[in-house]
């Protein structure tokens, strides 16, 4: 079940058991739907602590910058959370796999980039998509450098 709104018919005794990668909330949302029909529940959180830490700092970073960048897999739960964050924020979001992704147009007039990743984005990758950043903006400076 993905949303808690799509709700089985329960018999009275039901077992919950949480993905490592759900948000906290999405639990708290399912078990208040789940208690008010069954009179039996046991539920095994196994959600991540350090999931729910990202996405708390996630929903931090995106009140202090300009853009977003999430790096982790097309496929990956966590980092679809993730870009949904920083979607519902309002801050412009890309989500990247890989720095071969970024388009240098995306920070033409941003001043603060926001670069989370998710659980299991190798630092190696994370480490290139800052470099080619930074190699972006040297070439931004260089250029307007010359137009003076």
């Amino acid at each position: 079940m993905r949303d808690a709104d799509e709700m089985p018919i329960l018999n009275s005794r039901v077992g919950v058991v949480v993905q490592t990668t759900q948000p906290v909330e999405a639990l708290k949302k399912l078990l208040d739907k789940v208690i008010k029909t069954v009179k039996e529940v046991k539920v095994y959180n196994t959600i991540c602590n350090s999931t729910a830490l990202r996405l708390r700092e996630t929903g931090d970073m995106t009140r202090k910058v300009d853009l977003m960048l999430v790096v982790g897999g097309k496929n990956s739960a966590n980092t679809k959370q993730l870009v949904t964050l920083c979607n519902d924020s309002g801050v412009k979001t890309y989500h990247v796999e890989t720095a071969g992704d970024l388009c240098p147009e995306w920070f033409d007039g941003v001043e603060k980039i926001g670069i989370t990743a998710g659980a299991s984005t190798p630092d190696w990758i994370i480490n290139d998509i800052v470099k080619k950043i930074e190699a972006i903006g040297e070439l931004a400076c260089t250029s307007k450098g010359r137009e003076s």
